[in-house]
């Protein structure tokens, strides 16, 4: 008779752990993979600029963040191009193309802190197709604004992003603005 019992609580166990593995992966795969995002508003024609595609940022996270042009995509065949902004010669060089469209963003933040938000406007780069746009954003530990502070011995990774004198060392992610049409 002891044999049916203890089966039935061992299966009742096994039963009351399976639940909770399966409510706590639910749970954690639900979480964004980033908290900013990116959206189109429209197009409008900002004076002695042109006319500029109007972005809006967000950062939701808890983290401050920089973010940054990184380059930009044309449609081609069905997918994606993607056009580098330098030069490629491994010391950050930018090309004179992109200098000159970077020249024509207004207003882009550099940095947004928790659960800020930031309009912006941004050129058309030279194409005669839909195109969008690709953000680098890197998170902001707190350790980072300690280096910041820390004179000498501190040694930071070879990837730390320096945006405006504060360090960015955390986690990177990409954002890509919806398709802008031509």
């Amino acid at each position: 008779m002891k044999r049916p019992g203890t089966l039935l609580s061992l299966a009742l166990v096994f039963c009351a752990v399976t639940l909770l593995l399966v409510v706590s992966s639910g749970r954690s795969r639900s979480r964004p993979v980033h908290e900013a995002s990116l959206v189109l508003i429209g197009f409008t024609n900002v004076p002695t600029k042109g006319d500029r595609a109007v972005l809006y940022c967000t950062n939701s996270s808890a983290k401050s963040i920089c973010f940054l042009v990184e380059n930009f995509d044309t449609a081609a065949s069905g997918g994606w191009a993607t056009h580098r902004l330098d030069t490629g010669d491994g010391k950050g060089g930018l090309t004179e193309e992109a200098k000159r469209w970077l020249s024509g963003f207004v207003g882009t933040p550099s940095r947004l802190g928790p659960n800020e938000g930031a309009t912006f406007y941004v050129p058309s780069p030279m194409t005669n197709t839909p195109w969008r746009v690709r953000f680098l954003c890197v998170e902001q530990p707190l350790g980072d604004r300690i280096r910041k502070l820390t004179i000498g011995g501190v040694e930071l990774p070879a990837d730390a992003v320096l945006v405006n004198g504060e360090y960015f060392t955390g986690r990177r992610y990409k954002l890509v603005s919806p398709e802008i049409p031509k």
